[in-house]
């Protein structure tokens, strides 16, 4: 080949090369993509295909210290691959105060809600997801042009029928449609951060009024990492009344080298419970176009794993109360989940809550802590909801690893008598769904009880 055209070849691979960078960049600004870093949300319908002009609105979750629980930050509809583009510069500001105020290497919450309208019908969903404050800070702060930080992919679900003779003017999402446009979306009425509080991870009852011959405790300790996530619920009230479980709220990892914290009962105490210091919110959102459309969540917010209380220091309020106004208003299901019997003195049972797992298989959690009965005993006053609502609103635990002892209840036989009882599971009469399943939640405590109703065929979920 002559040295003058590899001259020119040479001169115009960059060229060719600068071309299809501007190329890119240029089908990249079409369709919405931020310069800047940015986090990609993928709106499904039910089918799993791609939404075009879902409208979406991302809140944050605050940190400890704010009577909000959390804020809009972005919104915006999907383009043409069913994809929107919040830039991580919108999210940066709160992920420095979750790093001031100590949560840096945690999983803090986000809130995306989307919403389509198809002819009458109302699509929506209510999805948490959590994130990094430390890393998204770190990747917001890169000079680097269309750093896609995460993608997310959201399944619409068919909450309901809007009517379009009661005078509103709607915007239907349907090809081409207007863009940046709000239509039937979910306005914010009101939301709380509680205090720091404690939270119950794990307790139980004693109702063995009739043999005082044992000592019984509960304990939560860890041998090596883990890792405690907590999922936020949702109850949608349209057509129909739905709860549902609606992603991971907050996330914790902690690691003892061994730490047991235990708290007994049998004579002094009727109830022993292990405790974590965090803060609980809850919110509110009607929709824009049917004022009867509603949804109302709970969720942690906020969790200190790295030290526990029990009973003695904490009290009992949290679980009795929780308990009764669970009995009263949303009804509690106890069914028989073990039997021990303790034939000489010394002998011990051990159950650990990560057997629920393994008993209740169809179950996708751990087990649940009575978020919006605990609320209820912090700020009776300030809920303009249904107690019967609140009530049912849980948030699931769920753990790194089954392989770790997390939490377990022991019963100890102090006299050279025979011992014997039930262990009694816990159940909420309100049915959830989570991806696809339907389960009743199962709390985090048990019962302790005489014997008379076991059976090994019962399941706490049926």
């Amino acid at each position: 080949m002559p040295k003058i055209m590899k001259r020119e070849i040479m001169y115009l691979v960059p060229i060719l090369v600068m071309i299809s960078v501007i190329s890119l960049m240029g089908t990249l600004l079409s369709t919405g993509v931020p310069t800047t870093p940015y986090m990609t949300i993928t709106v499904l319908t039910p089918q799993n295909r791609t939404v075009v002009n879902a409208y979406v609105q991302v809140f944050a979750l605050l940190p400890p210290g704010h009577k909000r629980s959390l804020v809009e930050v972005w919104n915006g509809t999907t383009n043409w691959l069913g994809q929107a583009y919040v830039p991580l510069s919108n999210i940066a500001p709160i992920a420095r105060e979750w790093v001031e105020e100590g949560f840096g290497n945690a999983g803090v919450g986000l809130e995306v809600v989307v919403t389509y309208v198809n002819g009458t019908t109302l699509y929506s969903r209510f999805y948490f997801i959590t994130y990094n404050p430390k890393d998204l800070l770190n990747t917001a702060s890169l000079a680097m042009p269309f750093l896609n930080y995460r993608t997310i992919s959201i399944r619409l679900e068919r909450l309901g029928t809007i009517n379009i003779n009661n005078g509103i003017t709607l915007n239907i999402p349907t090809s081409p449609g207007p863009l940046g446009c709000p239509f039937c979306q979910w306005n914010l009425v009101w939301s709380m951060q509680t205090n720091t509080t404690y939270i119950p991870l794990i307790f139980a009852v004693d109702q063995y009024t009739s043999n005082t011959n044992f000592v019984g405790n509960v304990g939560a300790g860890v041998t090596q990492s883990t890792t405690l996530y907590f999922y936020a619920s949702v109850a949608t009230e349209t057509t129909e009344l739905i709860y549902e479980i609606s992603g991971q709220s907050f996330y914790q990892s902690f690691s003892y080298s061994y730490n047991y914290t235990g708290d007994g009962f049998g004579y002094e105490w009727s109830i022993a419970a292990v405790y974590v210091q965090g803060t609980l919110g809850m919110a509110e959102f009607v929709n824009s176009c049917n004022s009867n459309y509603h949804a109302y969540e709970t969720y942690v917010q906020s969790a200190n794993l790295n030290a526990l209380y029990t009973t003695h220091k904490v009290g009992t309020q949290y679980v009795s109360n929780a308990l009764n106004t669970l009995n009263q208003y949303v009804g509690i299901v106890t069914v028989p989940f073990d039997e021990f019997d303790l034939s000489s003195a010394g002998q011990a049972y051990e159950y650990s809550y990560l057997y629920m797992q393994e008993y209740l298989q169809d179950y996708p959690f751990l087990y649940a802590i009575p978020v919006g009965a605990i609320i209820d005993l912090l700020e009776p006053q300030l809920i303009p909801f249904s107690l019967g609502i609140e009530t049912s609103l849980f948030a699931e635990v769920q753990t790194q690893s089954t392989s770790v002892t997390y939490s377990l209840i022991a019963i100890i036989n102090n006299q050279n008598m025979f011992d014997y009882g039930d262990l009694l599971g816990i159940g909420a009469n309100v049915q959830y769904q989570y991806n696809g399943q339907t389960f009743y939640p199962v709390l985090s405590g048990f019962y302790v009880e005489p014997p008379g109703s076991y059976s090994a065929s019962t399941n706490i979920v049926a």
